[in-house]
């Protein structure tokens, strides 16, 4: 039986084992039953490291196989023993069949299989003839193989076997014993003639059989993969695309190469750009000893071909490696290299190694001369072509060591990059090239200025802001020079870091240095003037407002009035009215008319439709959003600035009601740009209002903690505002005042060290709500006089439902019931208004249900009507209240109008929505408490669910 199998070789080469065999459940599957579904046959093929012997294991490894398993494996001898990989595996046959039951043929294998002569009947008589005798072999091996059934004989690596165990493995698979599996794994790349059997493979007739091929991992498998090896939750999207391109997607490139790079990395989570660690890394053993071993074996033109090919780094015609080797007719001589496997050729008849770090294993082979020599020869064909590789001319120059060459092609090449929006690379390249140290201080100052501007056309990826440090520390900067680079390393502290403190001190400094360069100064002025930014009150952002509009007002171009704009307009906007500064907006072109300021406009429109959205003005907000989409496409796009109008999009679908795929969305958008700071708080927003909605109360607290709201000093000031706000009314919800109330006392702190008080335009009804519950009636009074007085004049349609909110809450407090309804229905109509269905329906739901209690026979229609808007958004939790409140009053409720009546197998609505909470942990009584039933009705659903699962506790029932 399998338990009492010994293990063989086959299974235990593999240097480093995945903890979870990633993107194999199907072919695991069908390996499995085809191998329980005896006589069967399996043909695995797959290309070196892609996982053939990881996925055997993992099958035959299952508990439910249950049988023999014989493994061999073919070796790559220059005279292997025939039928070696068979006899080996028939030499761990464990147990024994009976000696009586043995076939007597099987004493033919006792020349063979001394271990267990003593097991085995005699040996034949000799017949005299060759082929007769290994016919009678032949026969003994089945037979012997029929006596030890059922059982499983695994023969790997097929490409290396000789002739005889082709023949001896094509008699087997014709006529296999009846309780016997074969697994053959090969490479067919490797294969002579491309046929694993030496013959073309017919399926048997008496047989179940397959011929699987096993292909590389997609990205996203490669991701998993990674997480699982790194030792964190996930990596982001573009970590996942380099590692895929770099290992070619094969499971042991990447299990050989992630543990040294972790190693080397304490930071998560592991992003694009930080796997140029790899190019410094040691190429895994097994895969230089493979790659050596083929290079050798190849005569001595093709090997100067692969050499070629891996100084060249890219794919190229055979035409063009010829040139770089001096390797006349390469086209036919690369033939070798691909049969040994050791080149690949793409779909364009082009030529290169199947992953980098093959090609990293060839090219350490050459010494230095030669290397250098190499590199010569490809500088000066490539700069033969009509249109030269710019990066490859300029990585050949620094291989080298023409550095004038180097600064003139990377520049050259990094521009290049801009222009195609490229800008990783780019800033890769200029970084490169400040680190040389031959440059003179006007080649340093022309490259770090570009270097610093480039970075902010990207994502700013992590190592960018580390290089503007050493930028900033070469004495060969001048001091004009060191503001600019210091002005785009504190406006990419402000996107991606959590110390905006450090950010504010990086752009004071750079205003400083840039005093001869007023129009660049007030690039830094206007960053400092941003009101969201920190806990930095207003009236201070208000001061630095004013130098950058003194600037506004002098220059002429429209490039630096949209520049600055971008940052005053919105902070003026929070502030208050402010015609002046919205007549330098009308005087900007249109975007027909836009020329060099088109970028600068995209996100200026982008901004202004940011600060729409946190003022209510939801209208104005989506045309000045699709205004920045414009600009932005016909600029050439901007990742940034993309990032930022998705997430103020994905805000405003919350607050509008259009909650369709938005958690989906938003945590797609997190995954790819979750580094950009600004970005990643306002989607924590979205996403724990969402969990607070479906009463997700652990889901709901990891988010809002992600915002920042405990660090406001270091986050965005209207996300830390609400997100406190929904912290709030989470813990009112749950029952937890006095959590409610810290909640509360801590954002309206912020609130009024801040001093924009239509931020508070969530937090005030609820902490109202908390102060009331805790007899805090004269704070709550005080607060709401307070926000009224600061939004007595402003035009935003949020200060009157919110203060309306907050009234009725008081009245409620006092047991003034009949004033706290007409304060929620002012609050509706002015949610309605906006629009915010959720808000106008939480504040119906407070009418309505004080019409019920006081009798009013209409009112139940009324709450039947806003159950159904709770449902329609996706607000169960709420719908669950609605139905509370309506058996509260005598009346039944209405049936769910989100399905049909009959769900035979399928879960119902309501048993969704428990399977949902089951799933996060929640006990019965929690999920009682938080859908408004009965324990016992909850203990009826939970059975329900785990029964139409098909699982055997609660455990096992996910959230999905």
């Amino acid at each position: 039986m399998l338990g009492s199998t010994r293990p063989s070789e086959p299974f235990a080469v593999t240097n480093r084992v995945p903890p979870v065999l990633v993107g194999r459940a199907e072919e695991l599957e069908t390996v499995t039953e085809l191998v329980l579904s005896p006589p069967a046959v399996l043909l695995l093929e797959g290309e070196a490291g892609v996982g053939k012997t990881r996925l055997i294991r993992e099958s035959l490894e299952r508990p439910e196989i249950g049988r023999t398993i014989l493994n061999g494996a073919c070796q790559p001898l220059q005279d292997p023993f025939p039928y070696g990989p068979v006899i080996d595996a028939l030499r761990t046959l464990d147990p024994l069949p009976e000696p009586e039951h043995l076939n007597p043929v099987t004493g033919a294998l006792r020349s063979l299989l001394p271990e267990l002569g003593e097991f085995l009947p005699p040996p034949p008589d000799p017949l005299g003839d060759t082929a007769a005798e290994r016919h009678q072999l032949f026969r003994g091996v089945h037979a012997l193989l029929d006596a030890s059934t059922p059982a499983i004989l695994v023969v790997e690596d097929l490409h290396w076997a000789d002739e005889g165990t082709r023949e001896l493995l094509r008699f087997l698979i014709t006529d296999p014993p009846g309780e016997l599996a074969l697994v053959l794994s090969y490479r067919r790349e490797e294969l002579a003639g491309g046929v694993p059997l030496g013959r073309a493979y017919r399926h048997p007739r008496r047989a179940r059989s397959a011929v699987m091929t096993l292909r590389p991992l997609s990205i996203e498998q490669v991701g998993t993969l990674a997480a699982h090896l790194l030792g964190t939750e996930s990596v982001e999207a573009g970590f996942a695309r380099e590692l895929h391109e770099r290992t070619a997607g094969l499971p042991l490139v990447v299990t050989e190469t992630l543990p040294t790079l972790r190693a080397q990395r304490e930071r998560r989570p592991y992003s694009a750009g930080e796997l140029k660690t790899l190019e410094q890394l040691d190429v895994p053993v097994l895969l230089r000893e493979a790659m050596t071993e083929r290079l050798g074996a190849l005569p001595e033109p093709v090997t100067r071909l692969v050499q070629a090919a891996a100084v060249l780094g890219t794919p190229a015609e055979a035409e063009l490696l010829g040139r770089l080797a001096g390797v006349p007719d390469a086209a036919h001589r690369i033939v070798r290299a691909l049969r040994a496997n050791v080149l690949y050729e793409d779909e364009n008849l082009r030529y290169g190694f199947r992953h980098c770090l093959a090609r990293q294993a060839v090219h350490d082979t050459l010494t230095g001369p030669e290397r250098r020599e190499l590199h010569e020869h490809a500088l000066r064909v490539l700069s033969e072509q009509e249109r030269p590789p710019l990066i490859r001319l300029a990585e050949h120059s620094l291989a080298c060591g023409r550095v004038a060459d180097w600064l003139h092609y990377g520049t050259a090449a990094a521009e290049r990059a801009i222009e195609r929006g490229e800008i990783a690379t780019a800033t890769e390249l200029l970084c490169s090239l400040l680190d040389e140290p031959s440059l003179s201080t006007g080649d340093v100052d022309r490259l770090a200025v570009r270097f610093g501007r480039a970075a902010l056309d990207g994502l700013g990826e992590h190592p960018v802001p580390a290089a503007l440090r050493r930028v900033l520390s070469d004495q060969r900067l001048t001091e004009t020079a060191r503001g600019e680079a210091r002005l785009s390393l504190g406006l990419l502290l402000l996107r991606q870091s959590d110390r905006s403190g450090t950010a504010r001190g990086e752009l004071e400094l750079a205003v400083t240095e840039l005093r001869k360069l007023p129009e660049r100064a007030a690039v830094g002025m206007a960053a400092l003037a941003q009101a969201h930014v920190g806990t930095t009150p207003y009236e201070r952002c208000a001061e630095w407002t004013d130098l950058a509009e003194a600037v506004l007002d002098e220059t002429g171009s429209a490039a630096v009035r949209s520049e600055l704009l971008a940052s005053v307009l919105p902070s003026r906007m929070f502030g208050g009215d402010c015609p002046e500064t919205w007549r330098h907006f009308e005087r900007l072109p249109t975007a027909t008319g836009a020329g060099p300021e088109r970028p600068h406009l995209a996100r200026l429109h982008g901004n202004v439709a940011d600060a729409y959205t946190w003022l209510g003005e939801y209208s104005a907000a989506r045309e000045h959003l699709a205004e920045a989409r414009g600009l932005a496409r016909a600029a050439g796009g901007d990742p940034y600035l993309d990032s930022t109008l998705r997430s103020t999009e994905l805000r405003l679908r919350r607050m509008t009601g259009a909650w369709e795929e938005l958690t989906e969305n938003a945590r797609r958008l997190l995954r790819d740009h979750g580094r950009l700071r600004p970005v990643a708080v306002e989607l924590a927003l979205v996403l724990g209002m969402d969990a607070v909605t479906r009463g997700d109360w652990k889901t709901a607290e990891r988010w809002l903690s992600a915002t920042g709201v405990d660090t406001p000093e270091d986050s965005c000031t209207p996300v830390v505002i609400a997100a406190g706000a929904t912290r709030v009314r989470m813990r009112l919800l749950r029952g937890d005042s006095g959590g409610a109330v810290n909640a509360a006392d801590h954002a309206v702190r912020v609130v009024r060290r801040k001093g924009i008080w239509i931020w508070a335009n969530e937090l005030l009804p609820n902490a109202v709500a908390a102060y009331t519950r805790v007899d805090r009636g004269a704070e709550a009074e005080q607060l709401i006089e307070e926000f009224a007085a600061a939004t007595a004049n402003r035009r935003s349609p949020l200060a009157v439902p919110a203060t309306a909110a907050a009234r009725a809450t008081r009245c409620e407090g006092a047991g003034q019931f009949a004033g706290a309804a007409e304060w929620w229905e002012t609050a509706r109509a002015g949610y309605a208004a906006l629009p915010q269905p959720y808000s106008a329906a939480l504040a119906r739901q407070r009418v309505v249900a004080h019409q019920l209690h006081s009798g009013d026979d209409s009112a139940a229609t009324r709450m039947s009507e806003v159950l159904d808007s709770f449902e329609r958004l996706g607000a169960t939790r709420d719908a669950a209240r609605c139905r509370q409140l309506l058996r509260e009053n005598g009346v039944p409720p209405p049936a769910s109008r989100r399905g049909r009546r009959g769900y035979g197998a399928e879960l119902s609505p309501r048993e969704r929505d428990v399977a949902r909470l089951v799933g996060l942990g929640n006990t019965n009584r929690e999920i009682a408490s938080l859908l408004f039933l009965s324990p016992r009705t909850v203990e009826q659903h939970v059975a329900k669910v785990i029964r139409k699962l098909g699982v055997t506790s609660r455990t096992e029932v996910r959230t999905d």
